[in-house]
């Protein structure tokens, strides 16, 4: 006992060392270089639009080993073991992602089918810019569903997690909203695991109204349809506003400048809010104040709530919340 104590002690100065030399910044999102060639050679000479098909069960049940460790440092992340052109990822279950996202690596390790030739277009990440390309996944199995042809994003570098500083983790990419969009999707908070209904749910615990809305789509990639889940909700009885509920984030409910001012908590970088959705009632909620167009709750909060299960069940319009 006296040696894991000395341990423990030994492991809580390095982290403290560690947490001042990387700026305070515990956790982070970073790019790291790829080779451009590598992606270059996974490009068709004609792009090929092809129709996503499905086949298997009509309820698949999906997880990782590494959703218990993703929720101890991003709480309410989920991540999912697939097979991908036939070769293993783990993949983060992300609503906030239009498209699934896949890294250089895992595209280039998957074979997939890339169908621009050049960088369509560039995402700011932490002041880099980090170059996309589009294309498609001939198969993706998850579980015991599979899904022929699915549209994908290859990133052009390579994302990694930093755990104080330092690179900890090389993430494989996430799982969009194509394809989570086609199904009734369940995260199972006590078991970790998620579950893709082919067939909407029934009605289970507190509902509220769910709307997948079309947002404006980014210049000069027309072809890619930006949808978000939204839910109408009061917040402190004031609304009522759409809230895009993000399964990608991990954080406190970020507020428009906007409404943060018609809430009367002008001169605040932080609050506690009320916020109701439908029949779900989340109390005390972590909020901060963010340039973003609209109110955000991620994942993490429906967890800190004391929720079993979330369900977002996108073929009924509803989003259901079981505790």
């Amino acid at each position: 006992m006296y040696w894991v104590l000395i341990g423990i002690g030994l492991a809580a100065i390095t982290a403290l060392g560690l947490f001042l030399m990387s700026g305070g910044r515990i956790i982070a999102l970073d790019y790291q270089d790829f080779p451009k060639d590598e992606l270059e050679k996974l490009i068709v000479p004609e792009p090929h639009q092809v129709e996503l098909g499905m086949s298997g069960p009509l309820e698949a049940q999906a997880g990782s080993w590494l959703t218990w460790w993703a929720m101890k440092l991003m709480p309410g992340t989920f991540l999912v073991d697939v097979r991908l052109n036939g070769y293993k990822a783990s993949l983060a279950v992300d609503t906030g992602a239009p498209r699934s996202f896949l890294s250089p690596q895992l595209a280039v390790a998957a074979q997939v089918s890339l169908t621009s030739s050049r960088l369509t277009i560039d995402f700011g990440v932490n002041g880099r810019k980090v170059p996309i390309y589009m294309g498609y996944a001939q198969e993706l199995k998850l579980g015991n569903l599979r899904i022929q042809n699915l549209p994908v994003i290859a990133a052009g570098n390579q994302p990694v997690i930093k755990l104080l500083g330092l690179p900890v983790w090389k993430v494989d990419g996430l799982l969009g909203m194509e394809p989570l969009q086609r199904f009734a999707v369940t995260l199972d908070y006590e078991r970790g695991i998620v579950i893709l209904h082919q067939e909407p749910v029934p009605p289970q615990g507190d509902s509220a109204p769910l709307q997948i809305v079309s947002l404006k789509p980014v210049p000069g990639l027309e072809s890619l349809e930006l949808r978000r889940p939204i839910v109408e909700g009061f917040v402190n009885s004031r609304g009522p506003y759409p809230c895009f509920i993000d399964t990608g984030t991990s954080a406190p409910v970020s507020v428009p400048p906007e409404i943060w001012q018609a809430l009367g908590l002008e001169g605040q970088k932080q609050a506690r809010l009320e916020i109701k959705l439908g029949e779900l009632q989340l109390k005390g909620v972590p909020a901060v104040r963010a340039k973003v167009g609209q109110i955000i709750i991620g994942s993490n909060i429906f967890q800190a709530q004391g929720l079993k299960r979330l369900t977002l069940d996108f073929l009924a319009g509803k989003l259901y919340a079981e505790r």
